[in-house]
Formats: C-alpha cells, sequence, structure tokens
C-alpha cells in the first residue's frame, strides 16, 4: 500500500520522508484513521481521503496486504469556515497556551481554559459544547471524541495566533476588548462615575470610557499599551 500526505500534514513526518508516497505493509485490517493515526497524523487534521483516486471516509477499512493508493490532504481555511457559517467558533485550548488564549480573548473569541484540565476533561468540553479543541499534544487529538481541532505548530504566542487566524478565517470577525482576558465573560460598559472610586489617580485623570467584567470585577481601559495591543490582533 502506498500513502501519501499533502500540505501541512507532512509536518507530523520525519524530515525525510516529507513530500513523499510510502509504503506502508498492513498486517491486519485496520481503517484509514488508524493506519494514519499509527504514523502520527491526527484525524482532525484531515479534510479529505483519497484511495485509488475515489473519496473515502477515513472509517473506510483496508485489507492486510492491500495495494491501495491512499492520499490524505488536510483541512483549509476555507473549508473550517464552512463549518461555522454563522459565527466565530468557540475554542477550548489545552494548558500549554495561556498565551495563545489570552490573544484570542482580546480580539473577543470565546476559549475556555483552566489549568487543571485533563485529556479527558478537554475531548469531553471540545464534544459537548462544540468547541474547536487547541493543543500540542497528538495524543489528545487521536481522541475519538475530537471531532474540531488544531495542532498549535509553533512556539512563540504571536506565531500560533498568526496561525489560529489565518487558519480558522477570522481576520473579519474580530471585536477587539469586548471580552474579559482572564476569565472570557463579555464585558459590560461601566460609568466613569461607578468605579472612580476604584482608579489610581492618573488613570482617572486622563481616561473617560471603561468596561467591566461582570464575573471577576476587573475593569478595563484604553490605556497605553491599547495600540502595541491592536498591532499585534
Amino acid at each position: 500500500m502506498r500513502l501519501r500526505l499533502l500540505g501541512e500534514l507532512n509536518d507530523f513526518l520525519p524530515r525525510a520522508q516529507r513530500g513523499q508516497s510510502q509504503a506502508i505493509t498492513l498486517t491486519r485490517r485496520a481503517a484509514v484513521k488508524d493506519v494514519l493515526e499509527a504514523i502520527g497524523v491526527p484525524h482532525t487534521e484531515i479534510s479529505l481521503v483519497r484511495i485509488d483516486a475515489l473519496a473515502a471516509p477515513m472509517s473506510n477499512v483496508l485489507m492486510s496486504g492491500s495495494d491501495a493508493h491512499i492520499v490524505a490532504a488536510p483541512w483549509t481555511p476555507a473549508a473550517r469556515r464552512a463549518d461555522w457559517p454563522d459565527a466565530p467558533p468557540a475554542f477550548v485550548a489545552d494548558v500549554h497556551l495561556g498565551g495563545l488564549v489570552r490573544r484570542l480573548r482580546l480580539a473577543g473569541f470565546d476559549v475556555a481554559y483552566a489549568n487543571d484540565r485533563d485529556d479527558a476533561d478537554l475531548a469531553a468540553i471540545s464534544d459537548i459544547e462544540h468547541r474547536v479543541l487547541l493543543t500540542r499534544d497528538r495524543g489528545l487529538l487521536k481522541r475519538a471524541r475530537v471531532r474540531h481541532a488544531r495542532f498549535v505548530r509553533c512556539d512563540a504566542t504571536q506565531a500560533q495566533y498568526d496561525d489560529i487566524v489565518a487558519h480558522f478565517g477570522l481576520a473579519d470577525r474580530m471585536q477587539p476588548f469586548t471580552r474579559c482576558s482572564d476569565c472570557n465573560t463579555p464585558l459590560d460598559t461601566v460609568a466613569k462615575t461607578d468605579i472612580v472610586h476604584r482608579l489610581e489617580p492618573l488613570t482617572r485623570a486622563h481616561y473617560t470610557h471603561f468596561a467591566r467584567c461582570p464575573v471577576c470585577d476587573k475593569l478595563f481601559w484604553g490605556g497605553s499599551h491599547v495600540a502595541d495591543v491592536q498591532r499585534r490582533l
């Protein structure tokens, strides 16, 4: 059997094998999903599988000794947008992506996050709440319960953010500074007179417009850092 991965699916292969068709020998019956995940490619990263040039589901069972030619293609931004035509996707992120979570929340996106959730919790939240799972854990992406996800390839927060925005087509769906970056709650506008007693003297003197998180009570205003954050978003 021959297998070829297209595009960024090659990220999951050793560098020397990328972009090449490779031979795989099956010793037992196996679903296409199992074959692909056995070489390290999570099913959540794949949009299309062709067997002998015909589209096939990943549940398609291959027989031992099969001489099939399999080609797997990655998800594209257009395909991802088609999954959520009416609203931006909601996300859930693993413990290693705190910086990315904050950046996405600042851009106005709904991202569930806690540093005490294990893999089973994350898979369940993604499934039950219909959230896209963001993780750097390939094993987590192979769980059957996880249907929509993105393997976060980069180390740097800005590069991670840029990848997610491009992959899910989020550039025209941002609503910056409308969500609490700490607890993910949509912010409420608050009158300065209602919170003036909580402000430092310079903030009280120079700023007029404020927002407050109705859950954690954190205050937000357009400080000197806003221009830099907007550039990053």
